[in-house]
């Protein structure tokens, strides 16, 4: 037996006994939901802070759902030739903080058009050198006017200094996904995906792709997972794609097969004010958990009332589900060289598409019609992507995938004038069936 529990065994009176043991069952009840919030039991997952603002709201599941998922390429636009895709290009244009202003301003300006209920971004830096030190996922939230009362982030690129290029630094990186929501969100994790073949020396500088796994509550209880992430670029077939997107289908597996526990009266014990997500103690666990136990007993025998009844778990019920982001993949049906020039066809070197995987998959939806983006009468369509040297989009490697009882109402790639972003955003329409 533990000290902390021999001690309260003498110490705690008649009720000592139960109350030991209930207070057992509530901190393996917390243990449970911190492993299994956000409908995810991954190795690795790790619970990230939610912010719900005054007055932020549940999502009634009735009403139709608009969901903007977007690469905004740390807003530094595409005036310059970066380094990663053959220029030398690190840091945005002088003034970097200017650059970073007037995209972001642009950004904001389609966002607010397009009027989502939530917002997905990739590659959002958060106090980096290459962009002025601008904390964008904040600075966006204030152009938007406060008509996102809830928000979450989660790192991919977190360095305190990446010594390369050798012609200039990219310096202190701190680069994340970010969701902004007009309803109140549950909870939050980071889930790692797996990384790149290359050396430990590379790894440690290099990105470390994640999912952003959020929670957004409804009104009658139940959840929508938004699933946001930014897969591997440059990984020249090596199989990391491939390894990622099975960590997709298992997480959208998972949240099909409702398997994500929480306490039964999880969402009504929320504020709905600033809220953190589930997170660990700094302090060493057996104490922790000494502590916790401790104070639980003590109130109850202070009250002089008998343990709180112990209520069962019970499978966190979802809506539906929302996985989209930068997926740095070609559409199946769709050959590199169809589009693209050697040197570029050269960076999609698997014989099938990775992705093949989710638009193939009965788990759930896609929300860009497969049959129009193989039609090569159709495809430009949805070309999301524009490499620097061309004038517009020429290729479709972000993707949205829908599931559960959603359906997709409609969708569209929108082109935002001037740039702000090598990517142009995907805007679509959700209903329940």
């Amino acid at each position: 037996m533990k000290p902390v529990l021999a001690l309260l065994f003498a110490t705690a009176g008649p009720h000592g006994s139960a109350a030991i043991h209930a207070g057992r069952d509530i901190l393996k009840q917390r243990a449970e939901a911190r492993a299994h919030v956000s409908g995810s039991r991954q190795p690795g997952a790790t619970a990230v802070r939610v912010h719900n603002g005054e007055g932020s709201r549940t999502y009634d599941p009735s009403h139709p759902l608009r969901v903007i998922s977007w690469n905004v390429q740390f807003l530094a636009g595409t005036g310059s030739h970066f380094f990663y895709d053959g220029g030398r290009a690190v840091s945005a244009s002088a003034p970097r903080r200017g650059t970073v202003r007037a995209n972001l301003e642009k950004v904001a300006e389609a966002i607010l058009r397009e009027d989502p209920d939530i917002v997905m971004l990739q590659e959002v830096d958060r106090r980096c050198l290459r962009t002025g030190f601008v904390d964008q996922h904040a600075e966006l939230l204030r152009a938007l006017g406060g008509k996102y009362r809830s928000h979450t982030s989660a790192w991919y690129w977190r360095v305190p200094w990446v010594p390369h290029p050798t012609h200039e630094h990219v310096g202190a990186m701190n680069m994340h996904l970010s969701v902004f929501s007009k309803y109140e969100l549950a909870s939050a994790q980071r889930i790692p995906l797996p990384l790149l073949k290359e050396s430990r020396l590379r790894r440690i500088f290099n990105l470390r792709r994640a999912v952003l796994a959020t929670d957004v509550v409804c009104s009658n209880g139940e959840r929508i997972s938004v699933l946001n992430t930014h897969l591997s670029a440059f990984s020249n077939a090596d199989g990391t794609l491939a390894s990622q997107v099975a960590v997709l289908t298992g997480m959208i597996a998972q949240i099909n097969e409702q398997s994500a526990i929480i306490k039964k009266n999880a969402s009504a014990a929320h504020t709905g004010h600033t809220a953190a997500a589930i997170s660990g103690s700094a302090q060493p666990a057996a104490l922790s958990q000494g502590a916790s136990l401790l104070r639980c007993i003590r109130s109850w025998l202070r009250r002089g009332a008998s343990p709180p009844h112990r209520e069962p778990l019970k499978p966190l019920k979802y809506v539906g589900w929302v996985l989209a982001g930068d997926l740095n993949s070609l559409p199946p049906g769709v050959p590199p060289s169809r589009h693209l020039h050697a040197s570029e066809a050269a960076l999609y070197g698997e014989a099938e598409t990775p992705i093949a995987t989710l638009y193939n998959s009965k788990l759930g939806t896609p929300v860009l019609p497969p049959l129009q983006l193989a039609d090569p009468a159709t495809a430009a369509k949805w070309f999301s992507y524009k490499p620097f040297e061309a004038s517009s989009a020429d290729r479709t490697i972000d993707h949205a995938f829908v599931g559960g009882q959603f359906a997709v109402a409609s969708a569209k790639v929108v082109p935002v004038p001037g740039w702000p972003s090598d990517h142009a955003p995907i805007v679509m329409d959700l209903r329940r069936r």
